[in-house]
């Protein structure tokens, strides 16, 4: 029997049947309407999360995007604050500046003088920086409404305006124009190559080791210049060096030539 019993199959259980539910078409619409709506919620945080490495411009993000279109009025306002807040600006960067560069390195110490100096670089740094944010914002101003465009996020806007502005404001060479159109090169190019590595096309590990090859190669490139053709550095720039590296006295024999060893500047 117990043989017998143990060669005989088993068989499955039968289970209790489960009522049928009946899907009605309602129940699909609000289904297939709760999917799509979560689908489109995915989506939304996942651009998001994720920034845009594209270097073209998506339509959607930087053109079709919810802005409050600027009155004739806003307009005029916004031009009128941009001219008050670059000439601020400018007193606030080159004041200080000017003072302690004059105090160092001019040769009339007379207070007429000096005082003449700092006020005229002062003046020329707010003002050509008051021109250049007020001549900007109206021509934003005036391409967005010749393109008859609701709102002023278009990057062929700023371009145009950037580029017609720091011609006509920046592109007469003097002394304080040139040097902010070197300080604003080398911030832009840094700008770039950061931009570069969020798009992804430089490695960031990669630029940090390159880092040391970039300064490197400018410290060479300067203490060759310096010593061989100092004529085609900046005067500011060769002042500097000549105060650091050819600024020697004969070694000290006493406490008073110590005292004059450690006080006298030759700039």
């Amino acid at each position: 029997f117990l043989q017998l019993s143990s060669s005989l199959p088993e068989f499955p259980q039968r289970t209790r049947m489960e009522p049928e539910v009946e899907i009605t078409q309602a129940d699909e619409s609000q289904y297939l309407a709760e999917s799509i709506s979560e689908r489109k919620s995915d989506i939304a945080h996942q651009d998001e999360a994720i920034p845009d490495k594209s270097m073209f411009l998506n339509w959607n993000k930087d053109i079709l995007r919810l802005a409050k279109t600027p009155t004739f009025q806003d307009d005029l306002w916004s031009i009128a604050r941009g001219f008050r807040n670059g000439c601020v600006y400018g007193i606030k960067i080159r004041f200080p500046h000017a003072l302690v560069m004059t105090l160092i390195f001019t040769n009339d110490r007379s207070i007429q003088n000096m005082s003449r100096t700092i006020f005229k670089k002062t003046k020329e740094h707010s003002l050509h920086l008051g021109h250049f944010v007020m001549m900007y914002k109206l021509l934003v101003v005036v391409v967005r409404r010749i393109l008859r465009y609701p709102h002023n996020h278009f990057p062929i806007i700023h371009l145009l305006a950037g580029g017609i502005g720091g011609g006509i404001v920046w592109g007469k060479r003097t002394a304080i124009n040139h040097q902010i159109n070197l300080y604003v090169f080398s911030r832009i190019f840094m700008g770039l190559v950061r931009s570069g590595v969020e798009r992804g096309y430089f490695d960031g590990t990669a630029w940090k080791k390159w880092y040391l090859f970039f300064a490197s190669l400018t410290w060479a490139i300067v203490m060759y210049l310096f010593e061989f053709e100092e004529h085609n550095l900046s005067r500011s720039l060769a002042a500097s060096m000549r105060y650091l590296y050819h600024n020697e006295m004969k070694k000290p024999g006493d406490v008073k030539q110590i005292w004059q060893w450690l006080s006298t500047s030759s700039v």
